[in-house]
């Protein structure tokens, strides 16, 4: 939980959303601020589970439904993907960003999921009820999210990018 996110973003949509379960793993400096808003908005359906061993988080991955991903707008916000992305296409697990530049197109090119403008956190809990509303939706994005995993960001595939760029590089080495 580091400045690089807008927590208000996520607790605006979950106070908009009081039958959606908003659940957040980890740690942070931004923690205490986040526990602070939670209290400050009285949400009972915002649950903090703490650092959670390594081991755990598959589990964490799979139970979600959906991966929120809310970026403060700082100036190198448009260059940003957060690694939590690769971690949700990994595990089939759809996103709702409020994001731009890179991460928003990376996550329309592999179409798992809805992307919103930074700070609207209207638009963010309209995008989180959308998919909570349409499971054929959720499924169309969970294998979209799979499958974009598998093509472009497996380690054979990531290993066949690199040896290009040196074969390139440096041909005939």
């Amino acid at each position: 939980m580091s400045l690089t996110y807008d927590f208000d973003v996520i607790l605006e949509a979950a106070a908009r959303l009081p039958k959606v379960r908003f659940l957040f793993a980890g740690g942070g400096s931004q923690l205490s601020k986040v526990e602070s808003g939670i209290a400050a908005r009285g949400l009972k359906n915002v649950h903090l589970l703490g650092v959670l061993p390594h081991e755990q988080m598959p589990s964490v991955w799979a139970a979600a439904d959906v991966s929120l991903v809310t970026l403060a707008n700082h100036s190198v916000a448009g260059g940003t993907l957060p690694a939590k992305m690769y971690e949700s296409l990994a595990t089939g697990t759809p996103l709702v960003a409020a994001i731009q530049g890179e991460g928003a197109a990376m996550i329309e090119a592999a179409s798992a999921g809805i992307v919103v403008p930074q700070g609207d956190a209207l638009a963010f809990a309209e995008a989180i009820q959308a998919l909570a509303g349409d499971p054929a939706r959720l499924a169309t994005h969970r294998a979209a999210a799979a499958a974009y995993a598998r093509q472009h960001l497996s380690a054979e595939s990531v290993t066949m990018r690199h040896l290009a760029v040196f074969e390139h590089a440096a041909p005939g080495l």
